[in-house]
């Protein structure tokens, strides 16, 4: 629900807020609109109503892509889209954080609301589209993006059309920490991924401390020395 109060961006999701809220503005209204006949307690609310309404004229404009608006905080919260360093949005308002812990706090300070880590915000990477609920997103991207495969990212909620869509999320924005092979170029954020790499592009290259006390094969790894005495002796 949101206040249609000229210059107000109150925004809530229950219905018994809004009200509590509107009791602010409940003064006499003595501006009427003669296109509509809606009533505005200033001048100047009126007049931001016929230019945007009546004469669709919309002044802000977002210097990234280019969509007007005629309300400054329409497009502060279209705005919130195209940052991708702070992944985390709220569907209620133009706020967005960096971090999952702040928008919990947002919600419950600004719009009376508690979330936990199941109730994320996922935002389609196709289009504008918010939802606090995984089902929903999932059935926008089937009926919208037909040919999107979701791939979520596992440290945040956001959601990719591709996996390499998501490497290029991971790596700017949470940044794993490299691990880097020792004797070449090759580095990775998995443990496992280096192990292996170093397994088979660098065997004889290793330091192999692992010695099989029947026949002297030597190996870098205890298991490899290991499936060695099973497999030979």
């Amino acid at each position: 629900y949101r206040c249609e109060e000229p210059n107000c961006e109150y925004v809530c999701i229950y219905k018994k807020r809004l009200n509590e809220h509107q009791l602010k503005h409940r003064q006499v209204k003595d501006f009427s609109c003669d296109v509509c006949n809606k009533k505005f307690k200033h001048q100047k609310g009126l007049q931001n109503h016929k230019t945007t309404i009546h004469e669709n004229i919309r002044p802000y404009i977002c210097d990234i892509c280019g969509q007007a608006f005629g309300q400054k905080s329409d497009l502060k919260m279209h705005i919130v889209k195209h940052d991708e360093s702070k992944p985390f949005s709220c569907n209620l308002c133009s706020y967005a954080s960096q971090y999952k812990a702040n928008l919990q706090s947002h919600f419950f300070k600004v719009h009376d609301v508690i979330i936990n880590d199941k109730m994320l915000v996922f935002r389609c990477e196709q289009c504008s589209y918010v939802t606090d609920r995984r089902s929903r997103f999932n059935d926008h991207v089937k009926k919208k993006h037909a040919n999107v495969i979701d791939v979520p990212c596992k440290y945040c909620s956001k959601m990719f059309a591709t996996k390499q869509n998501l490497y290029g999320h991971v790596v700017a924005v949470h940044k794993p920490k490299c691990l880097k092979c020792n004797y070449c170029s090759y580095s990775t954020s998995r443990p496992y991924n280096l192990k292996k790499h170093t397994m088979i592009m660098h065997t004889d290259t290793q330091i192999k401390d692992y010695e099989c006390v029947l026949c002297g094969f030597r190996s870098a790894t205890s298991g490899n020395c290991r499936k060695h005495i099973r497999r030979f002796h």
